[in-house]
């Protein structure tokens, strides 16, 4: 972890290690630093946009936003990236049974079996603020994100020096390499920025990821990558009925995929979750939302984790996940 030197530096140091994270980088909203920073963001999010047909509506819509983030908080004097493993959020207790039966078996992100990241690494930052506060005996203004508003954050990370975005468009840590979750804190005071890492993505001599990806959506070209193949963004993003190509993408998984991110050399990320498809469909909904209240899995839906078994289940071609399938359709002919 690069750190400043001493003083609030030591600090700020000494909190992000009692508190877990891996890594930390604090980018300083000075006129230089954040004119080039912008120019780099109209880049990514607004310059190229017509070569951006294959993301995701939602990222389009708010690109304006993603290429300037003092639009969302006019105040922030200061930007404090941090970098959580995912390996060592604690595991959530009460979650949707497994089975080893392949034929009624669908695959969820490792993560989504731990406490939802979104929760765990707010409240973690919280309390980094509050250590702060503590520390320089005063108060301060402040917000943070963690995937709750248009902000670039895998863009501030490597600007910042935390890491490097990757060929997966993942942000690599030293030492970690795709297996954190990424968070941002804001503040109103003026913090000195950490000094760069010495570190870059190892993407030029490993491409396992580009090799790997089944559906193609890693295309080797650094800055591209297709979301709209992607599982992850197919299986939690996309709304309404899958496209027939879609159904085929998701494989065995309902929820996310980790192929690219475990492939990522320094990555330690938790093993897929082998869950029972014939619980998930036939449990009454109201087990089944309890279970996954406040977790990743709220987020898409039972909708949509429904719809993704079934797709997983055609995909599995088996006359045990057929009949599943069709007994579920038989008891929800909507």
């Amino acid at each position: 972890m690069k750190a400043l030197k001493d003083g609030l530096g030591k600090i700020m140091c000494d909190t992000a290690v009692q508190l877990g994270f891996c890594a930390y980088s604090i980018l300083s909203v000075e006129p230089r630093s954040i004119s080039e920073l912008k120019k780099r963001l109209k880049e990514s999010y607004v310059s190229s946009s017509a070569d951006l047909r294959d993301w995701p509506g939602y990222m389009l819509r708010t690109a304006g936003k993603r290429a300037d983030p003092l639009v969302l908080c006019p105040w922030a004097r200061s930007f404090a990236i941090f970098a959580f493993p995912f390996k060592k959020i604690p595991l959530n207790k009460n979650f949707l049974p497994e089975t080893a039966d392949d034929s009624v078996s669908g695959l969820v992100a490792g993560y989504a079996g731990r406490i939802d990241y979104h929760i765990f690494l707010r409240e973690k930052i919280i309390r980094f603020a509050e250590s702060m506060k503590k520390n320089l005996g005063k108060d301060f203004r402040d917000e943070v994100f963690v995937d709750t508003k248009p902000v670039a954050e895998k863009s501030l990370a490597a600007f910042s020096g935390l890491g490097c975005i990757g060929l997966n468009s993942c942000l690599l840590c030293k030492g970690q390499g795709s297996g954190t979750c990424l968070g941002i804190l804001a503040l109103d005071i003026e913090l000195p920025a950490t000094e760069h890492a010495d570190y870059a993505a190892p993407c030029s001599t490993c491409v396992r990821c580009v090799e790997r990806c089944p559906t193609g959506a890693i295309t080797g070209k650094p800055g591209e990558f297709i979301y709209r193949k992607c599982r992850s963004y197919i299986t939690m993003e996309k709304k309404g009925e899958l496209e027939k190509n879609e159904s085929a993408f998701l494989g065995d998984w309902i929820f996310g995929c980790d192929i690219c991110t475990s492939l990522c050399p320094g990555s330690s990320l938790p093993s897929p979750i082998r869950t029972n498809l014939e619980w998930l469909l036939l449990e009454k909904d109201s087990v089944v939302n309890n279970i996954i209240k406040g977790t990743p899995l709220e987020y898409p839906s039972l909708k949509l984790l429904r719809r993704n078994a079934l797709a997983v289940l055609k995909n599995k071609k088996s006359s045990r996940a057929g009949e599943l399938a069709e007994k579920f359709i038989r008891l929800n002919p909507s």
